[in-house]
Order: structure tokens, then sequence, then C-alpha cells
């Protein structure tokens, strides 16, 4: 799903390189070194204010780029 988002991002003119690598480089970048800490400190995991911006950075950049570019958001009722 990754490779996919960064392959649409590559064909709109917004990412240049390799889908693949792109792809790769967040994963290994954003999402599992926070992951990956979890697990090595075997219990609750400090999270840093800097860190968590750039991981809540990161993943609201891939849901608005994964977003349907003609989703309608929903109203308020």
């Amino acid at each position: 799903m990754v490779q996919l988002v960064m392959e649409r991002l590559i064909a709109q003119g917004q990412l240049q390189g390799d889908a693949g690598f792109l792809a790769r480089h967040f994963c290994e970048s954003v999402l599992l070194p926070h992951a990956w800490d979890s697990l090595f400190e075997m219990g609750e995991l400090t999270v840093t204010t800097d860190r968590l911006q750039v991981l809540d950075a990161a993943v609201d950049f891939f849901l608005s780029a994964a977003a349907p570019k003609d989703a309608v958001s929903p109203q308020p009722s």
C-alpha cells in the first residue's frame, strides 16, 4: 500500500525517485523505529515530543496522500 501511494505521488509530480525505495525509506525511517523501540525496551515506550511530532507528520502526510482525490469529507450533522 505504501508503495502504491508513492507511485501515485511520483505520477502526480509530487515526489521523484523509485517508488519501492521511497516506500522502504518511509517505513524504515518513520514507522519501524517506533515499533522496534517498543519491542527492544520490552515495556512501555517513552515517546519524546520531537519523535511524536515526526511520526504524526509522517502519518498525516501518508494518509492525505493515500486518500482518494474524489472523496467527499463527511459534513457535520
